[in-house]
């Protein structure tokens, strides 16, 4: 088996599929997650954290698309730290803005298991897997640690690397619903110890767009170019803010637990002067509703996106370096065997349309009535942010910016 310096991060998948509600009976709208205060503030640095790296990666990429999952790369970040030397360990968990790996530990044990449980129109799920050399002992509170707070799988590796490869890529491909196929290639080599994490999300809007409306429309990229793009229309009961960079629309998925955010800037600023405006406050002020409510005729484009990342020069512009330079795990293995972290890969893939069925319960108990609504229009034809929240706890799943199409 070829055991060389790898440790490779499948870090999310979001498959936004934009289906109606069914027209069977609502299920009750399930508790949001209720942080302690402790763990608000670790949430709200994840926030934080999240737009620093999408902010570097989009000054760096100045020509892409760039699409990241916060939580996705904190949760490896979580799990390495738990194996880690005192100092690697040390610094991820003062970067992830907590006071101990048990802190830790205990806030991503309460998301998974709350998330396990939404309403049944949004799937979630978060999946960690652990692949280990055949002969290679894990150390008993390393992996209980990981099964108990991560619900982390453990599996051995196959003495022949590429069916190693092939049965990771399966779990891949099972675990994100087929939309990842191939992680690997089979001539790669892959860390006696590999850690993989996916993170999946489907939903329905609140409100479906139709279908019929659907035209092929010109949207502009930041360079100029324009390209034919399908843009979905409706007009929906929103809230809007709108600020002197730009203008941020939600919209919400099925019962409202989770929302999707659009910032589209003023036309004569680029994304990334607008993303060093865009704070933590912000994105507390648009999951707690205290936008105002319009009837706004939404023009936004049909999206299938993917991108992948090496987070290790980003990740060291943050000063998170030594866990790239540990070439010993002693909270892994007992087993002398020397290797050292080479990168972080992380995958995101997000798909948005139109598709669905009409809501037969329309939830917008809200009480207001649409001709007594200012109106407003919002068209995303021209680069803009979004994110992909999770209201309860106020936790970006997803984060990017759409340059092109």
């Amino acid at each position: 088996m070829r055991l060389t310096n790898y440790l490779f991060l499948l870090a999310s998948l979001i498959v936004l599929m934009v289906t109606g509600c069914s027209s069977e009976a609502p299920d009750p709208t399930p508790e949001p997650l209720r942080p302690t205060p402790d763990m608000q503030r670790w949430i709200t640095r994840q926030t934080c954290y999240g737009l620093d790296l999408l902010g570097e990666l989009a000054g760096k990429n100045s020509d892409d698309n760039i699409l990241i999952s916060p939580p996705g790369v904190a949760l490896e970040l979580s799990m390495i730290a738990a194996g880690a030397d005192a100092q690697t360990a040390s610094e991820i968990i003062t970067f992830l803005g907590v006071d101990s790996q048990a802190s830790l530990d205990a806030y991503w044990k309460s998301i998974i298991d709350n998330f396990s449980n939404l309403d049944p129109g949004i799937q979630l799920t978060i999946a960690n897997s652990v692949w280990k050399a055949g002969d290679l002992a894990l150390i008993p509170s390393f992996s209980d640690a990981l099964s108990q707070n991560y619900n982390a799988e453990v599996f051995n590796m196959y003495t022949d690397m590429g069916e190693t490869t092939r049965q990771i890529n399966s779990w891949i491909s099972t675990r994100t619903h087929g939309m990842i196929e191939d992680f690997y290639n089979e001539a790669e080599n892959l860390s006696p110890v590999t850690l993989v994490n996916a993170l999946t999300f489907k939903a329905k809007w609140e409100s479906p767009f139709d279908p019929a409306l659907t035209r092929i429309q010109p949207f502009t990229s930041e360079d100029g170019n324009i390209s034919d793009t399908r843009m979905m229309h409706g007009t929906k009961k929103a809230y809007l803010m709108e600020y002197d960079f730009g203008t941020a629309l939600r919209l919400d998925f099925s019962k409202g637990l989770m929302s999707a955010m659009f910032i589209l800037p003023e036309s004569e600023l680029n994304l990334n002067a607008v993303l060093s405006q865009i704070s933590s406050e912000m994105v507390d002020q648009w999951c707690d509703s205290r936008g105002r409510k319009f009837e706004v005729d939404i023009t936004l484009p049909v999206l299938d996106l993917t991108d992948t990342r090496n987070l290790r020069e980003s990740l060291g512009s943050f000063g998170v370096t030594a866990l790239f330079n540990q070439n010993s795990w002693p909270g892994m293995t007992s087993d002398p065997l020397e290797w050292t972290l080479g990168d972080i890969r992380h995958k995101t893939c997000l798909k948005m349309d139109e598709e669905g069925v009409k809501a037969a319960a329309a939830a917008g108990a809200t009480g207001d009535i649409a001709d007594l609504l200012e109106h407003r229009t919002f068209t995303a034809d021209r680069p803009y942010i979004f994110m992909i929240v999770e209201r309860g706890c106020k936790l970006p799943l997803f984060m990017g910016v759409v340059r092109k199409l």
